[in-house]
């Protein structure tokens, strides 16, 4: 049985109009590509290194003709806190701009799929724990233990000295004498078991089934450096086991550092409590259970400091990741040491991250935003990373008792192992 004409005509207006709406999709996308060349074109303009260098003082080139030894001395200046490698070519604005439009939309829905899956372990592993649980009552606090299985007496006060009782059993601090409990008003006991719970979660070792739900955060982190160009990262060396070097001391060059610390070792790092309040990182943050400390409070600093001893002498928790520089460098060099990490006078592993290829994603104050660092990692094809995980250095006597003393010797040894400035 033939087709009829007007089936023909029928079969090829509907091809018609497959064909020209696929057509004018595509002339969209390159219509959308081509604008988007011409504005990340025009806004790397200022990224562009000129040829104009600054000429050396007439003196100095009298010397480099006079003096050929002068050409094999190094250079008496370098600054830490300076990274150049984000001034391009005009060669490399070309490239930039083209994999703007081809590779960095690919890998932005990559990176938002990675950070789906680490925050959805990381809930998952946090599932049931104190949220930074508020009590605006007696009766919120006491819901809260029943639901955990807990007896309460019907007198009041009773019922006080019980719930402050579970609170400070649950979290091993020190006894309070029962009198002056009893006499705090209600807003003040809330006000106590809040703070207090506020921790628990990070107070005593995650248990092995949570540890196992981590492992799917590690999934997700190593997703997110494969977004941002980091196919393979080259390690020397071996990761310690916590019992040996409970404290992991590594220089600090960009937010990659933590990522892959993370991928590695699932450890627990010392941050602000501005953490916390950031979305899907708050939960990553409790996830670890990092320590978090407020930099304006004192006794927020002294808790900190007594947390990380308690941390390091009871076996089960995993390893402290402290940045002793206390700030970000390009990594070509060992700045001055802060003694956070020393004070609790246990062995640390040296463990030293190297970044190479086109750009230097260090996050300093004389170089790029954070914003620009991460664009220009995803407009890369490959980006390159090493990590050396360097000796464990076991303090003697004197440096266990002299933190400063102890962060000296460390960030020397350091700077020998790994062949960095000082």
């Amino acid at each position: 049985m033939g087709l009829k004409l007007e089936d023909v005509v029928l079969y090829a207006f509907i091809l018609h109009l497959y064909s020209t709406n696929w057509s004018y999709l595509l002339m969209g996308v390159i219509t959308i590509q081509t604008m988007g060349f011409g504005y990340i074109w025009l806004k790397l303009g200022e990224c562009v290194q000129t040829k104009n260098r600054p000429r050396r003082p007439r003196v100095i080139r009298r010397l480099r003709r006079r003096l050929s030894v002068y050409n094999s001395l190094p250079s008496s200046y370098f600054n830490p806190l300076i990274n150049e490698t984000w001034k391009i070519s005009e060669l490399d604005r070309i490239r930039i701009s083209l994999n703007a439009v081809t590779i960095f939309p690919v890998r932005f829905l990559l990176v938002l799929l990675s950070v789906a899956v680490a925050w959805l372990f990381g809930f998952l592993a946090t599932l049931g724990l104190p949220n930074n649980s508020h009590f605006n009552s007696l009766e919120d606090l006491c819901k809260y233990m029943g639901e955990r299985g807990e007896e309460l007496p019907e007198d009041p006060e009773a019922r006080r000295k019980a719930a402050y009782q579970y609170i400070i059993d649950r979290v091993n601090r020190k006894k309070v004498d029962p009198e002056s409990v009893a006499k705090m008003d209600e807003k003040a006991l809330c006000k106590l078991g809040s703070k207090i719970l506020r921790h628990i979660c990070w107070y005593h070792p995650f248990p092995l089934w949570r540890r196992l739900i981590l492992q799917g955060v590690r999934l997700g982190v190593r997703m997110l450096l494969f977004s941002v160009g980091y196919l393979w990262i080259e390690t020397v060396g071996e990761l310690s086991d916590p019992k040996e070097a409970p404290i992991l001391v590594s220089n600090h060059v960009t937010m990659i550092d933590p990522a892959f610390m993370t991928f590695a070792a699932l450890p627990s790092p010392i941050g602000a409590v501005e953490h916390l309040k950031i979305p899907t990182l708050g939960t990553m943050v409790k996830a670890v259970q990092a320590i978090t400390v407020d930099r304006n409070s004192s006794v927020s600093r002294k808790e900190v400091k007594d947390e990380m001893v308690r941390r390091t002498k009871q076996h089960g928790w995993p390893h402290l990741l402290i940045y002793p520089e206390a700030t970000c460098t390009n990594g070509e060099a060992v700045i001055t040491f802060k003694t956070g990490a020393f004070n609790p006078g246990v062995p640390v592993q040296l463990i030293h991250v190297k970044y190479s290829g086109r750009i230097n994603p260090g996050w300093v104050g004389a170089g790029p935003s954070l914003w620009h660092i991460v664009f220009r990692l995803m407009c890369e094809p490959v980006n390159y990373l090493r990590v050396d995980f360097g000796p464990i250095y076991i303090p003697n006597a004197e440096e266990r008792s002299d933190s400063l003393l102890y962060s000296r010797r460390v960030r020397e040894q350091m700077s020998k192992w790994f062949n960095l400035r000082v």
